[in-house]
């Protein structure tokens, strides 16, 4: 079952560097963390300000939604970190 994905943006985590983004798989919250190694992949960094690098990631969102919808069907984790090797590897498909 593909996840749903709710609300509007992203949300930045400092302390770790990651952006977190909320799905749903039926009636179960799936945690998704975009790995601080992940966004700078895409150009989505701190270094260009929070508001930028957080726009940046809503343009790529949906590589990291793809991502997250693969790891949870192979591995059902309600927690899903996606990390840099992660969108390579989406590359190679």
């Amino acid at each position: 079952m593909a996840l749903n994905y709710v609300g509007d943006i992203g949300i930045y985590l400092p302390d770790s560097g990651a952006i977190k983004f909320t799905a749903l798989n039926d009636r179960q919250v799936v945690e998704c963390y975009a790995t601080e190694a992940a966004l700078d992949a895409l150009g989505c960094t701190p270094r260009d300000g929070l508001h930028a690098m957080v726009a940046r990631f809503e343009e790529v969102r949906s590589l990291f939604e793809r991502v997250a919808d693969i790891k949870h069907r192979s591995a059902g984790s309600f927690r899903i970190e996606i990390h840099r090797a992660d969108l390579d590897n989406l590359k190679a498909i």
